[in-house]
């Protein structure tokens, strides 16, 4: 009996001592394998993220992406890699028509629909070569890796859009609602469709103001727009645009020099003002900007 409680104690011990090791080599393995995805996407994302993109994708990572590792039964610390990250599906509406500068020169860029943008999954394929404490990122083509990339390692999954775009999706979309319940923001999103799509040719005065805006709300309905929003009385000699607004839209109105007070005038309704506005991050961003400069003032 004592022989048997012996034995049954040295395999219980043994038994203990093997799973201790079995958890040691399990975090070790996590451990080392999460240090060999940081650099692997340090790697990838340096210098390589192009720049029509960065707008709105964030840079690809481990919290985002899917990693897989494969190696060779050899002591060469060598990696195959496979990677599925978040890209723009190239079916995505692009807007043409926002100027860039190239090589010192104004030019056209693309940039995509807001409204309609999609994301799909792209896979690409590594060698990570890790050599005195250096590390090498090469990539490769879908042949060498299935030829090459012997057994899997290690695999984190974490493949998702929204963490991928998360930080452009901050700016919310303007809608009516909110336009209505915050005056500064409306007339910013007015003016700033108004000095950028209106083909009057006095509304383009109102673009980037450095000083700001202010808008005189008068008793028959009128707005008045002024170029600074701390403009005095005395300095108003020139009438300035205006606009009127009813439930679908706004009327756009601006005087003609030398007319003997006649006006040009033009309509567009609310919703293709909150389409122009919406299609694209930057100007979301810029109108609500713009809300932040603008005083009103009730006459």
């Amino acid at each position: 009996m004592k022989r048997k409680s012996v034995y049954s104690l040295i395999l219980f011990a043994s038994l203990i001592i093997i799973l201790l090791l079995s958890l040691f080599y399990y975090h070790h393995k996590q451990e080392k394998y999460q240090q060999l995805t940081q650099l692997t996407f340090k790697a990838m994302n340096k210098g390589v993220t192009p720049s029509e993109t960065k707008p709105y994708l964030k840079a690809s990572t481990s919290k985002n992406s899917d990693i897989t590792f494969y190696k060779k039964f050899n002591f060469e610390r060598k990696y195959y890699i496979k990677i599925r990250v978040v890209g723009i599906d190239s079916k995505s509406p692009l807007l043409i028509g926002t100027q860039g500068d190239l090589l010192g020169k104004k030019v056209t860029v693309p940039e995509y629909d807001m409204t309609k943008i999609k994301y799909e999954p792209y896979t690409n394929y590594y060698t990570l070569t890790v050599k005195d404490k250096k590390t090498s990122l090469k990539s490769i083509d879908y042949q060498d890796f299935r030829k090459n990339k012997g057994r899997k390692v290690y695999e984190s999954k974490h493949y998702s859009i929204k963490n991928k775009v998360e930080s452009q999706k901050n700016v919310e979309k303007l809608n009516m609602p909110e336009l209505n319940h915050n005056k500064s923001k409306l007339y910013a999103a007015i003016i700033y469709y108004g000095s950028k799509q209106v083909n009057i040719e006095r509304w383009k005065e109102l673009t980037n103001s450095p000083k700001g805006w202010q808008v005189n709300q008068m008793n028959d309905g009128r707005k008045l727009v002024w170029r600074d929003k701390n403009i005095q009385s005395e300095q108003k000699q020139l009438a300035p645009n205006y606009f009127k607004l009813d439930q679908n839209g706004v009327d756009y109105r601006s005087f003609i020099i030398h007319s003997n007070g006649k006006e040009m005038h033009e309509y567009v309704t609310n919703q293709i003002i909150l389409d122009y506005i919406n299609q694209k991050i930057q100007r979301v961003k810029h109108v609500n900007k713009m809300s932040k400069e603008i005083k009103i003032t009730k006459y």
